[in-house]
């Protein structure tokens, strides 16, 4: 069960004893538990997207194109390469692996890396 303040953000959680908290923006500075995960450290910039978290001990840091959270461009090594047609390919530690989708977007088939026996779009 889960309990929400008077702004309805997510607040705590039955059994767990590790609170979420908000700045006065609104932007979550800290995740309480979930499955037995916590995430802390949270940054955001000025556009309230967010910038950087630690979760399980590791540090991730985020980019986003554009003012909003709507396309996420870098997770931590993870970068993320997105056309009009939605996400392309996703590039971690220089290794690429590329998304072949239907004309309808359903997906169809991955290539990861020198393993497809080319490079990614």
């Amino acid at each position: 069960m889960f309990t929400y303040n008077d702004a309805s953000r997510l607040t705590g959680q039955t059994g767990s004893a590790t609170p979420w908290s908000y700045d006065k923006l609104g932007n979550e500075t800290a995740g309480g538990r979930v499955a037995a995960i916590a995430r802390t450290g949270e940054s955001w910039t000025d556009y309230s997207q967010l910038s950087g978290l630690t979760a399980y001990g590791t540090s991730y840091d985020l980019v986003h194109a554009g003012t909003d959270n709507s396309e996420r461009t870098k997770l931590g090594s993870t970068w993320f390469h997105h056309t009009a047609l939605g996400l392309v390919f996703t590039t971690t530690n220089g290794v690429d692996t590329g998304f072949i989708r239907e004309p309808a977007d359903t997906l169809n088939s991955m290539t990861t890396g020198s393993d497809s026996g080319g490079s990614a779009p």
